[in-house]
């Protein structure tokens, strides 16, 4: 499958289901496909043995790439407790954490060593980064032959139904915008993309707490967490 065809199924499948949940309320739904996501870029490229190293190391050349502080195995660790149980997990303590706080339209919280042993996310923050390194991760592809064959085990969505990809005969024009896919992927058309303006994108389609104000009267969210 050319794999500019695969990128813009993948930006109106994957991507553009979290951007949808999002907008939808559902903040920790957009949280856990996006961390979803990034299991469906380790399946296309897997870089070690067993989908746990090849998870950690998508994490690591991409997220990383973006932010230092992101740690692959707090991130798996989230992974497996919001996909898995919704709450704890054993994943938790290997990775000498207690537990984490998700928070939304509060960038200086993302990553921060407010609470010891808690992984703190500010959810828009971290779903910007993974349309960001979804973004790379196809720029990277470079007609990779065996990308292209694994994405034919791929799902995608079409006329309110669901296809396995194999069976999906139409093509996905390649020219198509990836605005028309969704107005937060804007950023990804543009010649020169910008990450910290497809972030101010991807956070304006964040629903508001109006009721909810720090000391200098801006808005934040409040906390949802869970705990080993």
């Amino acid at each position: 499958m050319d794999s500019a065809i695969l990128r813009r199924r993948f930006m109106d499948t994957a991507i553009a289901d979290v951007l949808r949940a999002a907008e939808g309320n559902s903040l920790v739904g957009s949280a856990t496909l996006a961390l979803c996501v990034l299991d469906y870029l380790a399946y296309l490229t897997p870089r070690a043995t067993g989908n746990k190293a090849n998870y950690k190391e998508l994490v690591t050349d991409y997220l990383v790439q973006i932010n230092p502080k992101y740690n692959p195995a707090e991130i798996y660790a989230w992974r497996c407790a919001m996909v898995h149980t919704y709450a704890e997990t054993r994943a938790l303590a290997e990775a000498g954490l207690d537990g984490y706080l998700m928070r939304h339209r509060d960038p200086e919280f993302h990553l921060s060593s407010r609470r010891s042993r808690t992984l703190l996310i500010n959810v828009d923050t971290f779903v910007a980064d993974v349309v960001w390194a979804a973004h790379t991760f196809f720029n990277d592809l470079n007609g990779n032959a065996d990308v292209e064959r694994r994405a034919n085990r791929l799902l995608i969505v079409s006329g309110g139904t669901i296809d396995l990809l194999a069976s999906y005969s139409e093509a996905l024009p390649a020219a198509m915008p990836h605005e028309s896919l969704h107005v937060a992927l804007r950023q990804l058309d543009t010649i020169s993309s910008d990450l910290e303006r497809l972030r101010r994108d991807v956070t304006a389609i964040y629903p508001l707490h109006p009721l909810l104000f720090r000391s200098d009267s801006t808005l934040m969210s409040p906390p949802v967490s869970g705990s080993a």
